[in-house]
């Protein structure tokens, strides 16, 4: 395996269109192509590199990990799906790493995910003496075989852990699955495309695992001090009397989950109100981040009986890559984010505690840039949370702070 490098610019930059050239010019390697949308799969990459063969997992006579593997043995470049990736075991890296191919891994993927389960349960296992923690990682592994648990309160902990994937923090309180590091291991080379790399979720994973990373350096269309530029230019921050209320709430997803009244949810459905009126009531310009329960009617709904559906307008805060919501140009950021409490507490047991503001602002950016703004044009920012519209005034303040010394020094 050589040392991971990672093409750390803004969304806008063209960090894809960099990679895509180079792997024209390299076309005597073997790639496995990883984004997180179908389309960009089946899609864009047939189209913008026509000549290199890219093909997709198929489930027509299989299912796709396992035409993926063919596709392997094969020597093909592939394209796939973050989701599909993230499943590939032990066959699939002994053969990424025996043809020798490059992984392009286009955004952050989840590598460590919340299981969730009763805090006691793993200790539990272990006191019976079904189940063991193993050093350095905190992985679980079954003393008993899985047929074992059918039926008892610890089933699903086992069908997990005898998957190979389950691990748990020190104190034996929260558990969280993650993908094989083989996967990172196997291949030649690895790129992954992203932006503030440092810091989040997966490359505290690398850390963990002893695997080291350096920045690719390569021409890119736009600087990203022009992406930023273009930001401060084109963003207006808009400002509502009903997101008055909210001011001292949180709109964290465990406020959403368990604490948030009906009343209070009812906040946020006049914030959405608002917006609308803002945007002519017009859904087609509109992209709200909240999470996807409360967007879609049921008890925890946020809209009155009356109200179009927010789900008309809702988009995941996690959403990243897609240009299909380019021409929406009033924002709505009604969410404030942090890292999941498991995946947090898992490395912070390890020493690798995870920045819950870098966290939230990396994903506020991709948010933001799905929408008319990523093409230049301005667009109309509601930003609920106090925390997230302070994270995101404070990184542009200091970038053009930052720019202006530069400027200055030459």
């Amino acid at each position: 395996m050589k040392t991971i490098q990672v093409l750390d610019a803004l969304p806008g930059t063209g960090k894809s269109t960099a990679i895509f050239n180079m792997m024209k010019k390299n076309q005597d390697s073997k790639y496995i192509y990883v984004s997180p949308l179908l389309s960009e799969v089946e899609v864009r990459i047939q189209s913008e590199l026509p000549e290199m063969q890219f093909k997709a997992p198929s489930s027509d006579s299989d299912t796709k990990t396992t035409d993926a593997l063919k596709l392997l043995l094969d020597g093909e470049n592939i394209a796939t799906t973050h989701s599909l990736f993230a499943l590939m075991d032990q066959r699939h890296w002994q053969v990424i790493q025996s043809q020798g191919y490059t992984l392009i891994l286009d955004e952050e993927i989840y590598v460590v995910e919340e299981f969730a389960c009763k805090s006691r349960d793993v200790s539990m296992m272990v006191e019976q003496d079904s189940a063991e923690i193993t050093c350095p990682y905190n992985q679980v592994i079954l003393k008993k075989p899985v047929s074992y648990f059918v039926g008892g309160s610890f089933e699903n902990i086992a069908k997990e852990a005898s998957k190979g994937n389950l691990y748990t923090t020190k104190t034996n309180t929260f558990l969280v699955t993650q993908i094989p590091i083989e996967l990172f291991k196997a291949a030649e080379q690895t790129i992954i495309i992203t932006y503030m790399f440092e810091g989040c979720v997966l490359e505290r994973f690398l850390r963990l695992h002893g695997i080291e990373w350096e920045y690719l350096e390569i021409p890119l269309y736009r600087s990203n001090d022009d992406v930023i530029k273009s930001l401060r230019d084109n963003i207006k921050f808009v400002h509502i009397p009903t997101m008055d209320p909210v001011k001292r709430i949180s709109l964290s997803s465990t406020w959403y989950k368990r604490t948030a009244t009906p009343t209070q949810l009812q906040l946020i459905g006049k914030i959405v109100r608002g917006v609308r009126t803002h945007a002519d009531n017009d859904d087609n310009r509109i992209m709200a981040a909240l999470p996807k329960l409360n967007a879609s009617k049921g008890p925890k709904y946020v809209g009155r009986p009356k109200d179009r559906p927010v789900s008309n307008v809702y988009l995941s805060a996690m959403s990243r890559a897609t240009n299909d919501h380019s021409h929406k140009d009033v924002v709505l950021h009604c969410y404030d984010r942090y890292p999941h409490v498991s995946v947090s507490a898992y490395f912070q047991s390890h020493g690798l505690p995870i920045d819950s503001d870098q966290f939230a602002l990396s994903e506020m950016i991709q948010f933001i840039f799905r929408s008319a703004v990523r093409n230049g044009k301005p667009i109309s920012l509601f930003v609920a949370s106090t925390r997230m519209k302070k994270l995101l005034e404070d990184w542009l303040n200091s970038q053009e702070e930052e720019q202006q010394l530069l400027e200055n020094y030459a």
